[in-house]
């Protein structure tokens, strides 16, 4: 059928065809050209009609490896493209359970060697390893479909176990012994055991590496070892005894009972477990700043008694020292006060100060210690309970001077602010009262049965001297007049009998102006003497 005589819907489609056989032939060929301009080609004419290429030669549009478009690249920038995408094999999903817990497991977490060179290497392999006509045909090829490379991971068996200690470290579980968890009429109350587990890692590999032999996916049940607890709730309760106690009464102001009472409620129902830590300022909070409900009361700063948020506070830390003491508690840290105490023997108190001086004691024993404590009235109590070793039943701490020092002279400083005075010494007041200086021992003495089984020694006291202190004026101005003799009062004159006269004028001593000055100057002479 000539040109002429076709039909033309037929027509329109053999030109169709063609057009498109055109346009493919076409970017074929450009991609050859764009791939072939970049080769470097070291050996032709061999009787395999087989070239090979550079590693400076790029990969051609459409090479990826797991994903990553690696178009264009050299070899060496292939490798760094998958290494910062961070590629792990997918498909990979085992679940670790124990009971409720459980740990995923995916390609990510695995160790495995992705043997990225290699998958590199094909790549390259298809690319370029090949004839003319072959490697033309693939360009044309992935102009139109790309090819991806999947990576062939192996698991690295020697990294397995060291991970899976890592990965399965969640279901290790520290054995909970029984202990104390409140005081409710009259008995204590105590905690179940929750016994402990350690994972089996060497049987958990062995699990887990038989899975990856065939499969990527499945669920494995941790294998673990049961730590039992030492202890039962009925070893605990009976071995809650009454160890030590300890009372003082206070003498200080309303607001210094009132901080007392705060930090002995605040102290009243902890629970030390073995080998924990008191905190004196740790339980009690700031006391510093009212913030807890602490209000200013006495306090020694410096030496001096001073107004102070907190104040009194310190009764209770050395009412707590001296039951702990009788309890067998290790001092950890303990400071004395500038001055000795009136309410505990000297060389036993333990003064604390928010932010620097604190009062810390441990519980060295294998059982949990309960504290109570409170303020009734004015008396602040404590009392310990815990595990009475049978090596003893009581223990008596006890303390005594080892060095006395005298109390310093006298010391006066002079107030500019106060009016000039020739003998300042007679108006002096009294800032700060002094008192001697004392070096004390202490130690605590156990007791069975009355008989002294052992003796420690106990933190030791220094008490320094201080001198009495006095606030005097500026010595200057002129002295004050003497206060005026008050003149004596005549004696009442008898009314004369009918034979006496009364007697004459001149008999009547007169009433001087002078007086009436000099008792205004007494007056003046009682202000100045208020500073005294």
């Amino acid at each position: 059928m000539s040109e002429q005589n076709m039909d033309p819907k037929k027509r329109t489609t053999i030109i169709g065809c063609s057009v498109a056989g055109a346009v493919v032939l076409i970017a074929a060929i450009i991609a050859v050209i764009f791939t072939t301009g970049a080769l470097n080609q070291v050996g032709t004419g061999s009787s395999s009609n087989t070239v090979s290429y550079s590693d400076t030669e790029r990969f051609s549009q459409g090479i990826s490896i797991e994903g990553i478009d690696i178009s264009g690249m050299t070899k060496e920038e292939a490798m760094e493209a998958l290494l910062q995408a961070e590629i792990y094999p997918k498909g990979y999903d085992i679940q670790l359970t124990l009971e409720d817990q459980t740990v995923t497991l995916t390609g990510k977490e695995l160790p495995f060697n992705l043997h990225l060179q290699d998958a590199i290497d094909e790549a390259y392999e298809y690319n370029w390893h090949c004839d003319e006509k072959e490697r033309t045909s693939r360009v044309a090829e992935l102009s139109v479909t790309p090819k991806n490379f999947e990576l062939k991971p192996t698991l690295i068996s020697e990294e397995l176990e060291p991970k899976l200690t890592e990965l399965s470290a969640p279901f290790n579980r520290e054995p909970q012994e029984p202990t104390i968890t409140g005081y409710y009429n009259g008995g204590f109350n105590v905690s179940e055991p929750i016994e402990g587990r350690k994972v089996k890692t060497d049987e958990l590999t062995a699990r887990v590496e038989e899975l990856l032999k065939t499969e990527k996916t499945g669920i494995i049940e941790v294998p673990v070892e049961v730590i039992e607890c030492t202890k039962t709730v009925e070893d605990i309760k009976a071995n809650m005894q009454k160890l030590g106690s300890y009372s003082t009464v206070s003498t200080n102001t309303a607001n210094g009972n009132h901080n007392m009472k705060l930090a002995a409620n605040a102290t009243n129902g902890t629970i030390l477990q073995p080998g924990e830590q008191f905190s004196f300022n740790g339980t009690t909070g700031n006391t510093t700043n009212g913030s807890n409900g602490y209000l200013p009361a006495t306090a020694i700063s410096g030496g001096e008694f001073i107004q102070e948020y907190g104040g009194g506070i310190c009764q209770v830390s050395s009412t707590i020292y001296g039951a702990a003491l009788r309890s067998n508690m290790t001092i950890v840290t303990r400071y004395n006060h500038t001055y000795p105490s009136s309410y505990v023997p000297i060389g036993l108190d333990a003064t604390v100060s928010y932010g620097s001086l604190d009062f810390v004691f441990r519980n060295d024993t294998d059982y949990p210690v309960y504290i109570a404590a409170g303020m009734d009235g004015t008396t602040v109590w404590v009392t310990f309970y815990g595990y009475q070793s049978p090596e003893y039943d009581t223990i008596e701490p006890s303390a005594w001077i080892t060095s006395n020092m005298s109390k310093p002279p006298a010391e006066y400083n002079t107030d500019n602010g106060l009016p000039p005075n020739p003998n300042p010494l007679s108006v002096a007041r009294l800032k700060r009262s002094g008192n001697p200086g004392y070096k004390t021992a202490a130690s605590r003495t156990y007791y069975k049965n009355g008989v002294a089984v052992k003796t420690e020694p106990l933190p030791s006291s220094y008490y320094p001297a201080f001198a009495d202190i006095y606030v005097i004026p500026p010595k200057g101005g002129s002295a004050p007049d003497p206060e005026p003799t008050p003149e004596p009062e005549p004696e009442p004159t008898p009314p004369p009998s009918s034979s006496e006269q009364p007697p004459s004028s001149s008999e009547v001593p007169p009433v001087s102006s002078d007086t009436q000055t000099s008792s205004s100057e007494a007056n003046n002479s009682e202000g100045n003497s208020s500073y005294s």
